[in-house]
């Protein structure tokens, strides 16, 4: 079952009625916060193993599919966007995936701007009493976008299964290839 309409929006939030418990929800939160931290510190293993063998991403423009494709796109793609951005996912919604027994986790997933990839070198994940100043009008939201998941078990916890990333909102100057000189 796809989570997209027939013109790729995402399907409606269900009411507020919900049969996910208490616990699925706050360990389905706690394990989208512990994926953006390994995103945040380019922890390419971690990052793939929160992804089921056969997981599904869809992107604006392209999809990728099972571990070598969603491996192939953290080493090509993500491991230069990282150094220098920190990530926030807020107002998160919970439902239950009916067609697996899972949830589906939707949130808003903000890239925020710290510092040029040139300035921090390769990511390294948050640090104890560090303070960077900048003079160059950072921090800046970098990309906005709406995450749809789905999860399923794992042993004790949950993997993705499908991701889905909405509509980007882009600021184009903060990218990496923007850097000045």
């Amino acid at each position: 079952m796809s989570l997209l309409d027939q013109d790729g929006a995402f399907l409606p939030i269900s009411t507020t009625a919900s049969t996910v418990t208490a616990d699925e929800w706050i360990s389905a939160i706690n394990f989208i916060n512990r994926v953006n931290f390994y995103f945040e510190s380019n922890d390419q293993e971690q990052m793939a193993n929160e992804f089921s063998p056969n997981a599904k991403a869809h992107f604006p423009g392209m999809s990728v599919r099972g571990e070598e494709e969603i491996r192939a796109l953290f080493r090509d793609k993500y491991s230069v966007m990282i150094p220098g951005v920190k990530r926030y996912a807020t107002n998160h919604i919970v439902d239950r995936d009916e067609e697996t027994g899972g949830v589906i986790v939707r949130y808003q997933n903000q890239l925020v701007r710290y510092a040029w990839p040139k300035e921090v070198g390769a990511p390294r994940g948050p640090r104890v009493a560090e303070v960077l100043v900048t003079s160059e009008g950072l921090p800046r939201i970098w990309q906005c976008s709406t995450i749809m998941d789905r999860l399923e078990k794992r042993g004790s916890g949950w993997c993705i299964c499908e991701r889905y990333v909405g509509d980007h909102i882009v600021d184009e100057t903060l990218n990496p290839d923007k850097q000045p000189c």
